[in-house]
């Protein structure tokens, strides 16, 4: 992992912007004799602490944590980000903090069009589980506005296999449906999706959104205590 900061000076001045600012990236984490590959990284505040934590999704392990300002190795239970309802040959693949969670997607090592989406606590207690059933590599995870029509207020998951975006209830899980305009998927099947953002709440009219029919009547997902 490596870290670029604007503030910083450069050991020996540039042209132009780089008089002042570094051009290069630091590397700060490097666990690459270990077979490390961070696959999404995100920032949250962890609840024992109240540090501000970096959590990196390994896809050769599990997920990490580091000190925000030191990057010194944050330590986590050994069953932190841990599912036994995710087959072993499924790894890290995005990683998302949301509010008070931390969504991690899991996609399978040996590739396929298929997935897993848990959110945990910053301690990497198991939360909540997205319904299963709809992913497709699923990896880019946001949070919708107030304002995005049938879908406000929902996790938004990013599919890498099929480029198509889910909806799902963040407080049971449910897949409420794939984001849609009129009779189009959006985005196209073979344009991928490894990150998603969405602009914050405004007061302008409702996003138009729309959910498949049969997506409404699926069953919902499964809260864990």
């Amino acid at each position: 992992m490596s870290e670029w900061s604007a503030y910083a000076a450069p050991v020996k001045p540039g042209n132009g912007c780089y008089q002042c600012h570094v051009s290069d990236a630091t590397i700060v984490v490097n666990n690459w004799a270990s077979g490390a590959s961070y696959q999404g990284l995100t920032t949250a505040t962890k609840g024992s602490t109240g540090a501000l934590t970096y959590y990196a999704a390994n896809a050769s392990g599990a997920v990490e944590a580091y000190d925000a300002t030191t990057f010194a190795r944050v330590e986590l239970p050994a069953d932190a980000f841990t599912d036994s309802m995710i087959p072993s040959t499924y790894t890290p693949a995005g990683i998302q903090a949301i509010g008070s969670r931390i969504f991690v997607t899991y996609n399978a090592s040996a590739g396929g069009g298929t997935g897993y989406v848990d959110a945990f606590n910053p301690g990497g207690k198991l939360m909540l589980r997205l319904e299963n059933g709809w992913f497709n590599q699923p990896w880019g995870v946001a949070a919708s506005p107030a304002n995005f029509g049938s879908f406000s207020g929902m996790i938004l998951v990013g599919n890498t296999g099929s480029g198509w975006i889910g909806a799902y209830d963040p407080t049971t899980g449910a897949f409420a449906g794939f984001l849609q305009s009129g009779d189009m998927i959006l985005p196209s099947p073979a344009s991928g999706r490894s990150s998603l953002a969405t602009a914050p709440d405004n007061p302008g009219p409702p996003i138009p959104c729309t959910s498949t029919p049969e997506a409404r009547h699926r069953p919902p997902g499964n809260s864990v205590p």
